[in-house]
């Protein structure tokens, strides 16, 4: 898979969290707090893959493996962010 998908791929997730989002504000406008609870759970969710697939195209950092760069391991630092 190229750059280009991946770029379309992080474009219908973020679009997706702010659709979640918005849905989230309308709900807890309305006094359903459980459901809004839902979709701002989601909202995060998408959110957080998304910035995981950023950074995975920008910096070539690997989330799903579960560990950061050796010299990102502790405090972040100007090469890690």
């Amino acid at each position: 898979m190229d750059k280009e998908y991946y770029d379309a791929l992080a474009k219908v997730r973020m679009d997706r969290a702010r659709e979640l989002f918005e849905e989230a504000t309308e709900l807890l406008e309305k006094g359903s707090y459980k459901s809004a609870n839902n979709r701002a759970f989601y909202n995060t969710q998408w959110s957080i893959k998304t910035v995981q697939l950023y950074l995975y195209l920008q910096r070539g950092w690997n989330l799903w493996s579960g560990r950061l760069p050796e010299n990102c391991s502790g405090r972040a630092n100007s090469e890690c962010l």
